[in-house]
């Protein structure tokens, strides 16, 4: 099976986390694939509710550890199969990130490896069950000297930002819409809370990362009527409030709690009741491309923009305290887009920089 069409089954297996889909298919899939190779060693690793990450080794203490992500966001509007035109295939996780995965796939049946490890998980795109799983079983068996995740638009990725999401729920006191003194507004005060987290975040910035940054994700607000229930008639002063804030940070002094506390204080300052709820409180991670060989970093591309997402990667620099870096095909402005697509013409780039990468390391350059 080519690199494309490689590509184009592994689109072809839903493995969105929703009604009826999940990533066990696609799992299959590439646990098959692996276990033609009589050189490696490939287990499943449980997760939760049957589904599990594909762990694969050559039989060597891992130097090198290549991990990709195996799910992908739910689908925008009508899923369907896909489709190559103009050189371009489509299809929900085209880009993020089954074009890298075929490549990981295609590199291991071209190159006989001594010391690397791939890990395929799931649920990257949801809470990081995989990675997380991953790490509690092999934080204490083994120790890479260098780690390759997801990346994108085949340049090198040496870090990301950090990753805070909090719900808060504000409660304030209900009256009649009428007489707005009466009462205290939960919605107004959430505005005012917000504000006041927005100007915290944006006292944290790195000369390297730039700048932190705030997102109001999600509010809903209105008459706390009970067991979940929002009343939502303009003769009443809103009792209730909550919202989510998803903050990427710029440095690691930046924290969950550094937010909560703030918002705490102008909760009280407006004697509003205030509760949270911490999603994620993620580190960011840097590596210095020096730690790369220097026949890659001269031959590919260096990635330097610090405003995408989030990356798990950087649980794995937290655990394993080795350099850490991404690489992959997909293209970042397709990520979680309707009418996703991946250029072909990219694959073969990231399908090089893996055979580069292990021939390199296991030559000992550095």
């Amino acid at each position: 099976m080519n690199l494309t069409d490689l590509t184009k089954q592994l689109v072809s297996i839903p493995s969105y986390v929703g009604q009826g889909s999940n990533e066990i298919k696609v799992g299959e899939f590439i646990f098959d694939y692996l276990k033609q190779f009589n050189c490696l060693k490939v287990v499943k690793q449980p997760v939760c509710d049957g589904r599990f990450n594909v762990v694969a080794t050559d039989g060597f203490p891992t130097k090198l550890l290549v991990c990709g992500h195996i799910d992908t966001v739910e689908p925008k509007g009508k899923l369907n199969m896909p489709v190559i035109k103009d050189n371009k295939l489509y299809g929900l996780g085209s880009s993020d990130m089954k074009c890298t995965i075929a490549c990981m796939l295609s590199t291991i049946a071209k190159v006989k490896t001594k010391g690397v490890m791939w890990l395929f998980y799931i649920d990257e795109e949801y809470d990081f069950l995989g990675m997380n799983k991953f790490i509690a079983e092999y934080k204490n068996k083994i120790k890479p000297k260098l780690i390759i995740g997801e990346g994108s638009d085949n340049q090198i990725r040496n870090g990301c930002r950090g990753l805070i999401e909090i719900k808060f729920t504000v409660t304030g006191k209900t009256g009649h819409a009428s007489r707005p003194e009466n009462g205290n507004n939960a919605i107004i005060g959430s505005q005012v809370i917000f504000e006041a987290l927005r100007d915290e975040v944006a006292k944290f910035t790195d000369k390297f990362v730039g700048n932190s940054s705030i997102n109001l994700a999600s509010i809903n607000g209105g008459l706390n009527l009970g067991n979940g229930q929002i009343g939502r008639q303009g003769n009443n002063i809103p009792d209730y409030c909550e919202f989510i804030i998803d903050v990427r940070t710029a440095t690691n002094k930046l924290r969950a709690e550094t937010l909560i506390k703030t918002a705490r204080k102008i909760a009280v300052k407006n004697k509003l009741k205030l509760e949270s709820f911490i999603r994620h409180d993620k580190l960011g991670w840097f590596s210095p491309f020096e730690k790369l060989p220097k026949s890659i970093t001269k031959k590919y591309k260096i990635w330097s923009d610090f405003r995408s997402g989030y990356v798990d990667t950087q649980m794995l620099n937290e655990t394993f305290s080795c350099p850490c870096y991404g690489f992959g095909c997909g293209q970042g402005d397709q990520a979680h887009k309707a009418g996703e697509f991946v250029s072909l013409n990219n694959l073969i780039t990231t399908e090089n920089f893996f055979n580069d990468l292990i021939k390199k390391l296991e030559g000992g350059e550095n």
